[in-house]
């Protein structure tokens, strides 16, 4: 019997894939920060409307516009991740 590399490698990959699968699938989870950023985003917006001095301003523009890049990046990245556990996963089968 000859062991192909390929199959071994194979193997440990597809048994993640498996145990990933059983946590939550990534796009679930994009799914979930794409909409806890709108529900944030709604209420911030209507924050925004009653607390309109210079230390919102500071606010949004220290930590809030920061967050919203770095959420629509970590959705990118996820989106790249679920592309390439498709592949594993048709890989795998």
């Amino acid at each position: 019997m000859r062991l192909d590399p390929y199959r071994l490698y194979r193997l440990p990959v597809c048994l993640l894939v498996g145990f990933m699968e059983n946590i939550m699938s990534v796009s679930a989870g994009r799914a979930i920060i794409k909409d806890a950023s709108k529900k944030f985003l709604a209420r911030w917006n209507s924050t925004k409307m009653m607390w309109r001095d210079e230390n919102s301003r500071q606010f949004e523009e220290k930590f809030l516009t920061e967050l919203l890049a770095k959420l629509r990046k970590a959705e990118g990245v996820m989106e790249h991740m679920d592309a390439v556990l498709n592949r594993v996963r048709h890989d795998c089968t």
